[in-house]
């Protein structure tokens, strides 16, 4: 090769390393916080700007950008050994639809676990791509932005069985298919060394495929971020599950490997209806680079309001037992929870909602509702004449749930002082 060939060849690497997009030196403008679940989009939208490593603008779209929030990062994302937590997927409540990571897992949610959102991204194609996420659970999350490269999974390589420490590895696999024998691993462990591969699974197909894993020593696969394969004590048989996959849609997938002594070995496979059974390629698997500063940590997600009157309901003796005729006692009252569309509890008192209480029957009802407290509010009626009522608890006009209820009033006690005798 000549000087002028190598000066070419030179700048042609110069301009390719200038033009490509870096995750680490892209960025993204800071969201809105606090934000309410249903406010406007503009306040639950984020501007990423894709940069090259030298920080420079790049000008053009063509990459892809993932964005999710997630509650309890920092206490799922690892500890002494992996994580087991159980996201809850959102959105999975009326109006919104089941995201599709919801879908391959069961679409169960889990009332303790962390709850995971899906932003979806859109490429300007200016080089910046807007980032719009809908959480509909209340709570603190962190917002992770990546940029996912198609062409093998992130893999970072221990010299301990517990992921401890700093790896001694760090590269992209374009598979998961190794045969180490009695070979090193990592740079010098042949034994007691951990191997954890994370990033994306893109599918062809939207079908029912089956994940293979056959490993020597230990193995657990994340699919979605839900356990779907444990080996972790069991060496050396093939396991499998089977999950619904979205074609196109990047699954998130996490591989814990661990080797303890002697042969050290380990094969991911899929197959499906239209895909013969093989190690999953390069082409389907993605590696995921955090852009600078993600996660952006501490958004708060608080409640609607007004309060929904679907998903706000009432309870107490008041709407369960038939009351006595007479003034206000213990058992004329009830309990109203106020609760927005997607559920979410009230935590103080509303603004704007307007409670109506009224009733029909043979006498005249006299109906009460006021704040307590948090989501809590009290209401109450009562009536002086006995017989069959038709009681409506209303929230801007609309029956919560639950309402109109059909209730009775027994006549008044009797007292001595109310006697005359003849």
């Amino acid at each position: 090769m000549n000087l002028n060939r190598l000066l070419v060849y030179v700048s042609l690497l110069i301009y390719s390393a200038r033009s490509a997009t870096y995750g680490p030196s892209s960025t993204a403008t800071a969201p809105t916080n606090p934000t309410q679940v249903n406010s406007a989009i503009a306040g639950r939208r984020v501007t990423i700007t894709a940069k090259n490593s030298l920080s420079v603008n790049t000008g053009s779209g063509g990459d892809l950008f993932i964005a999710e929030l997630y509650t309890n990062n920092a206490s799922c994302d690892a500890n002494l050994y992996t994580y087991s937590c159980k996201p809850s997927c959102s959105p999975y409540t009326s109006p919104n639809t089941p995201s599709k990571s919801c879908l391959s897992s069961s679409h169960v949610t889990v009332p303790t676990g962390p709850n995971w959102v899906i932003a979806t991204v859109a490429d300007n194609g200016d080089g910046t791509y807007t980032a719009d996420y809908a959480p509909e659970l209340t709570g603190t999350y962190d917002l992770n932005i990546g940029l996912a490269v198609p062409g093998g999974l992130r893999g970072k390589y221990y010299d301990n069985m517990w992921f401890l420490n700093s790896p001694t590895i760090n590269r992209v696999d374009s598979s998961i298919s190794f045969n180490w024998g009695l070979s090193a691993i990592t740079t010098f462990g042949v034994d007691y060394v951990s191997v954890r591969w994370e990033g994306k699974l893109k599918p062809a197909y939207s079908q029912t495929y089956t994940i293979y894993v056959t490993a020597d020593d230990g193995v657990r696969l994340w699919l979605d971020r839900r356990l779907i394969i444990d080996n972790w004590s069991t060496c050396c048989n093939e396991s499998w599950a089977n999950v619904a996959l979205s074609a196109g849609y990047l699954h998130d997938i996490k591989i814990d490997y661990r080797e303890i002594q002697g042969i050290a070995s380990i094969d991911l496979s899929w197959s499906a209806p239209s895909v013969a059974k093989e190690i999953i390629p390069s082409s389907a698997l993605y590696s995921v680079d955090q852009i600078s500063g993600s996660p952006i940590k501490g958004i708060v997600i608080t409640e609607a309001d007004p309060p929904n009157s679907v998903q706000t309901t009432a309870s107490g003796p008041g709407l369960t037992a038939s009351i006595v005729a007479g003034p206000v006692v213990s058992g004329n009252k009830f309990t109203v929870l106020a609760k927005d569309l997607f559920g979410n509890l009230l935590t103080a008192q509303s603004g704007s909602a307007v409670w109506t209480v009224t009733g029909s029957g043979p006498g005249v009802v006299v109906g009460a509702i006021g704040y307590g407290y948090g989501p809590y509010y009290n209401g109450s009626w009562s009536t002086t004449v006995s017989g069959a009522y038709t009681l409506s608890v209303k929230l801007g006009g609309n029956h919560i749930t639950g309402s109109p209820f059909l209730l009775s009033c027994g006549p008044a006690i009797t007292s001595a002082s109310q006697q005359t005798i003849t």
